[in-house]
């Protein structure tokens, strides 16, 4: 539990977002969205389930605000996005051909840690992985790891297609840059290698219903909220289970 100040406290309710310094340290904070609080330790769980590096949160509440708050990921080396990396393409043969030129001992295992990320995004419906909220960690110009944070718009699409009070709800049409996104990651697993089949296959069975519905009751504070994120997820899933039954992209 980090202690905070009462001007630290001050500072935050001000900004918003931010860093705050704590013993020579370098905090991150954000203001939690509103009707989503939570749901950066829901993916942090689930990252956690699938062996995914993912931001270390706490949520706090100051006045009637909730807040993030997270030891900078990259401590005690450095943390460099996607981005700022150079990497300037989604497309997945693209980035493996980057790391190879800039890291080529172990591209292989970078990519796989990677590729594991596009796999967990199509699972937790996340549409908003830019360049800036993945990345890598670097310590003496090595990459070590790969990493994700920022990834409070899952189980949401962008708040868009989900109802507001958990009772009326009705999927809407799913937005075509999402399906482009399923469709362009089951290209990739179907022209390279069965192993990814196989590992997404095994993150599937494991980022199940039962488990996300417990996740999302542990952390998401509005029933309503946890009504309206599992059902976004819910008929994600079954478009998955489809497209994984028949070997097909839509």
């Amino acid at each position: 539990m980090i202690n905070l100040t009462n001007n630290d406290k001050e500072e935050m309710l001000k900004k918003e977002k931010g860093y705050l310094l704590k013993n020579n340290k370098k905090y991150y904070y954000k203001l939690a969205l509103p009707s989503l609080e939570g749901m950066e330790l829901v993916i942090e769980d689930l990252a956690k389930l699938v062996d995914i590096k993912c931001a270390n949160y706490e949520m706090l509440k100051i006045d009637d605000m909730y807040f993030y708050i997270s030891l900078d990921v990259g401590y005690p080396n450095q943390f460099i996005t996607a981005s700022s990396l150079g990497i300037k393409s989604t497309n997945l043969y693209d980035i493996w051909d980057y790391l190879e030129k800039i890291s080529f001992n172990n591209s292989k295992e970078l990519m796989l840690k990677i590729i594991k990320i596009y796999l967990f995004d199509i699972l937790i419906v996340n549409p908003d992985r830019r360049y800036i909220n993945w990345g890598f960690i670097i310590n003496n110009n090595k990459i070590l790891d790969v990493c994700i944070l920022d990834n409070e718009l899952s189980f949401t699409f962008n708040n868009l297609y989900i109802s507001t009070n958990g009772k009326d709800y009705k999927i809407k049409e799913i937005p075509k840059e999402y399906i482009k996104g399923i469709n362009d990651l089951f290209d990739f697993l179907y022209t390279s290698s069965n192993d990814f089949i196989e590992l997404f296959k095994e993150m599937y069975n494991v980022i199940n219903p039962k488990v996300v519905k417990e996740i999302l009751q542990k952390h998401i504070l509005d029933e309503n909220d946890q009504l309206d994120m599992f059902r976004v997820f819910e008929e994600n899933y079954t478009l998955i289970t489809n497209l994984l039954n028949k070997n097909l992209v839509l």
